[in-house]
């Protein structure tokens, strides 16, 4: 995908999206990052926050550590573009691929950013009854510290 030169940014976002979407996150990650250095990683460009929101998505599965930081980056980078409801789909993506302690700390951050949202309250909720069943005592506390109560 690298080679013969320059490449559509948006074209090649697509295709990551696509990519996600069928769950080849391998390619996915190939796509965002051949976005990204076709832009230049510059955050000015229009391109810039789905690629990389893209690419963190795409190590979810693979590397979630990486995928949290990734995010969180992006969310203190992009501010105006990162809000409640992105950070309510990344750490339920991150939950659902079992990974609760880094959704766990995507929505804390999310929940210190937007107190009020009643999406990151309910996923607090979810999270922390998936902790619970699951037994994940690092999640489960960290999720009591935002909130959860349980049962």
């Amino acid at each position: 995908m690298s080679c013969g030169g320059p490449k559509d940014p948006r074209k090649l976002t697509r295709a990551g999206e696509e990519a996600l979407a069928s769950g080849d996150y391998d390619a996915a990650a190939r796509y965002f990052s051949d976005a990204l250095a076709a832009i230049g990683n510059d955050p000015a460009r229009s391109e810039y926050s789905d690629a990389k929101l893209g690419h963190a998505e795409s190590l979810i599965r693979a590397d979630p550590k990486k995928a949290k930081e990734e995010f969180l980056a992006l969310a203190r980078e992009k501010p105006e573009t990162i809000q409640d409801r992105e950070f309510n789909a990344f750490a339920s993506k991150l939950g659902d691929a079992n990974n609760l302690v880094e959704a766990t700390e995507v929505l804390t951050v999310g929940i210190e950013a937007f107190p009020e949202s009643p999406h990151l309250v309910a996923l607090r909720d979810a999270l922390g009854d998936r902790a619970k069943a699951s037994s994940d005592g690092g999640a489960l506390e960290a999720l009591k510290g935002l909130g959860y109560v349980g049962e």
